[in-house]
């Protein structure tokens, strides 16, 4: 008898043994979530969203955002229900069950597809009901969703449509903290910027009034990202007519000279843009010339080593330059602009500062007096 095979055979017995299936040693407890495998985790989970227990809705949110971080589960929780689950969730009487079910909204919103679901499941509005919530971490990830959202014009033009929602949102930006304060004009900004979004504009410029109402978040005492912000919003709005007279009746051109040279090159950027965009008005031609070293600081920073500001720059000069009284107050930029031209290799900045120089040339028409047509003399004689 070979005894070596039999220890082998005895000693293969005795690791199955070991490690075969047995029931586990103590029961589970009856709050604990357990998730399904495949096609039966979504339903699964719906049912422990919906438990009257909240221990289990507080887990279970957790295994959602889980589940919707991973591309393959992420259309399964959406045909299974799990959006619509999470949407009662977002009234729930408890704290940390709103700020999680917000959180993992924020994950649905991450795709359009999810976008579209949260328009049909109506979403939407306890949401961004939640923006008024009295816990501050609750407001936070309602903010974080909207924003996410936003990135889709859908989802813009169904706040613009909500009665009100826009002047209110400018409101509750005014009252939050610096922190959530730069959340609201982020989500305010994705909603100016939307195409085909006249409505949304129409209420923030005309109903809400925001370009005067923005006036303290642009404040010096304001921190540094708050008034990034808040310039890069002006900014937006100022594509309009009505919004460029409004920011010159409210005096912004002054104040976006100032943060011109602030010294953050992202704030004068949006400086820089919000001019440019102000200045396409007479009015905000004429503001910039009358304003207190306005022109002077347009041509201290036109040699600035960054495209994206040079360009906002050498945009906000040709406007200025279109003036008969800006052309005369530009004229000290010719040697820095021909300087642009004839150095930089990029074609949209030597484009730019050939427009300007051809704008500082500009006198007057060809003609001081259009000459007349043979046939308008006739014409005239034989009237």
């Amino acid at each position: 008898m070979d005894y070596e095979a039999e220890e082998r055979i005895t000693n293969n017995l005795r690791h199955l043994v070991r490690f075969e299936a047995k029931p586990y040693p103590r029961e589970l407890p009856e709050t604990s979530v357990t998730r399904a495998f495949g096609a039966r985790a979504p339903p699964k989970l719906v049912g422990q969203l919906q438990s009257p227990e909240l221990v289990i809705r507080q887990k279970a949110l957790l295994a959602a955002v889980e589940l919707l971080k991973v591309p393959e589960c992420y259309s399964q929780c959406l045909e299974g229900g799990v959006l619509a689950a999470l949407t009662e969730l977002l009234l729930d009487a408890d704290e940390l069950v709103r700020q999680r079910a917000a959180a993992a909204v924020q994950l649905v919103a991450s795709k359009l597809v999810g976008c579209e679901r949260i328009l049909r499941h109506r979403t939407l509005p306890p949401l961004v009901g939640l923006l008024g919530d009295a816990s501050p971490s609750v407001r936070q990830a309602s903010y974080s969703a909207l924003i996410e959202a936003a990135r889709f014009d859908c989802i813009c033009h169904a706040l613009a449509g909500m009665p009100a929602i826009l002047p209110r949102l400018l409101e509750l930006t005014l009252e939050e903290e610096p922190s959530r304060s730069v959340l609201g004009l982020q989500l305010l900004t994705a909603c100016a910027a939307a195409r085909n979004n006249d409505e949304g504009l129409d209420q923030l410029i005309l109903v809400a009034d925001i370009i005067h109402s923005m006036k303290p978040l642009l404040a010096p005492e304001q921190p540094l990202e708050v008034v990034e912000r808040a310039t890069t919003l002006l900014s937006r709005l100022c594509m309009r007519q009505d919004a460029r007279l409004k920011a010159v009746a409210a005096g912004h051109v002054e104040r976006l000279v100032q943060l011109l040279q602030r010294g953050s090159l992202n704030l004068s950027i949006a400086a820089a843009s919000a001019l440019a965009a102000i200045t396409v008005a007479i009015e905000g031609k004429d503001a910039t010339v009358q304003c207190p070293g306005g022109c002077q600081a347009l041509v201290s920073l036109l040699d600035v080593d960054n495209e994206v500001l040079q360009h906002n720059l050498l945009a906000a000069t040709t406007n200025v330059a279109e003036s008969p009284a800006g052309r005369k107050a530009l004229q000290e930029a010719r040697a820095v602009l021909g300087q642009i031209k004839q150095s930089t290799a990029r074609l949209e900045v030597s484009n730019g500062a050939s427009q300007a120089l051809r704008q500082l040339d500009f006198s007057a028409r060809p003609y001081q007096k259009l000459p007349v047509t043979p046939r308008k003399a006739q014409q005239a004689i034989a009237a």
